[in-house]
């Protein structure tokens, strides 16, 4: 079970990981805040799947929690097909 809970933590952190860095604004003005987190999402699920690869996590078990957040994080950034300011966005229309 341990194992099939780590492929799945690395493969959804793998899968986020590259559609944020495969990410083309294509004319999109450039916002600071968004670039920056961003950039912290590239690096942690980046350095989560690579942990994982690695066996760093070889000794501390994959809690659900970690596993459920970066499931809905890959969904979300294939969704929003690696926009980010898509992801942050809120609609204040209600």
């Amino acid at each position: 079970m341990d194992h099939l809970l780590a492929a799945l933590l690395f493969i959804a952190n793998a899968i986020t990981c590259a559609r944020l860095l495969l990410y083309r604004r294509a004319g999109a003005r450039y916002r600071l805040a968004v670039s920056v987190c961003a950039w912290v999402l590239i690096v942690s699920t980046g350095s989560t799947a690579l942990g994982v690869l690695l066996g760093l996590y070889a000794n501390t078990p994959i809690h659900l929690g970690d596993l459920g957040v970066s499931l809905v994080l890959c969904v979300l950034s294939l969704t929003a097909q690696g926009n980010v300011a898509a992801i942050l966005r809120t609609n204040h229309d209600n």
